[in-house]
Formats: structure tokens, sequence, C-alpha cells
């Protein structure tokens, strides 16, 4: 051995795995755990929401509770975000029960909980309709296509648009 290669250190290892060449290596595989096991669990439970509530809306309905399935309705579309369910049971029961004004006021609580929703401007501006009142339902239906809806929704606000203003 020379006397140059006994002064020098050791040579570190290279074989170390590959979790403890990572700074808080544990901690970071345990943050993709985390997110890679909850969010389908968050994502697929904004939808199983709504879905409770209906079940209940459905089922007091089947008991004659009108109220109380307005209620489930109600919460359901509040948690809805793409799913148009909820706001189309909300519309039958209001048209079963022949309470239109609930059903204007139940949409109208929604959209200023979630002002960026457009299916609560939609189904607010047929009840407007079945009301008789077209400068509302055309404010409606404006704002439902403001705010990006989905192909049928935007077809039909803009022919109940053109209806209205040509009325």
């Amino acid at each position: 051995m020379s006397v140059h290669s006994k002064s020098l250190s050791p040579l570190p290892t290279t074989r170390q795995r590959w979790y403890q060449r990572l700074p808080l290596g544990w901690v970071i595989v345990i943050g993709f755990l985390v997110v890679g096991l909850c969010y389908p669990i968050i994502y697929f439970g904004r939808t199983a929401v709504p879905l409770i509530y209906i079940d209940q809306g459905d089922q007091a309905m089947l008991d004659g509770k009108w109220d109380t399935a307005r209620e489930a309705y109600t919460k359901a579309m509040d948690w809805s975000v793409d799913y148009e369910e909820p706001f189309d049971l909300r519309w039958s029961l209001a048209l079963r029960a022949n309470a239109i004004q609930a059903a204007v006021d139940d949409f109208g609580t929604v959209i200023t909980a979630h002002p960026g929703r457009y299916m609560a401007y939609c189904y607010r501006a047929e009840a407007y309709l079945e009301l008789d009142q077209p400068n509302p339902a055309l404010a409606d239906y404006q704002a439902c296509l403001a705010h990006d809806p989905s192909p049928i929704w935007q077809a039909t606000a803009r022919n109940m648009i053109d209806f209205l203003q040509n009325k």
C-alpha cells in the first residue's frame, strides 16, 4: 500500500437504498401513499354524498313526506358539482307537489351558496317559466349560459333566450 492511500478517507458506500438517499425519504414515501390512497376516496366521496341524500329523498317521497324529501334533495343539490340528478329530482318534486315557488327558493339557496354552478340557474329558469315570469327566467338562462353549461343545457338556454327575447 502506498503512503497516499493510507491518508485518504474511505470511499462512501454507493449501494444505499433509494429511500435512504432521499432527504426525509420516509416522509415523502408516506406522503405519496396518503395522497394515492385518499384522493380516490375524496373524489368518489363527492359523488357518494348526493346519492345518500337522494336515497333519503326518494324514501321520504314514497312515505309521502314531501318536506323531508325537499330537504334531502336540496342537500343533495348542495353537494352536487356536475351531477344533475338532484336538481332534476327536486324539480320533479316541485311539479308533483305543485310547489314551484319553493323550488325557486331552493334553487336560489344553491345559487347563493355556489354561484358558479350552472344547473341551479337552469332549473330556476324553468321554474320561473312555470310561474309565468319570463324576465327572471331570461336572466337565469343567461346566467346559466355564462357558467359554461353542458352541451344540452347550452342548447336549451340558447333556444330559450331566443324564444324569450322574441316573445
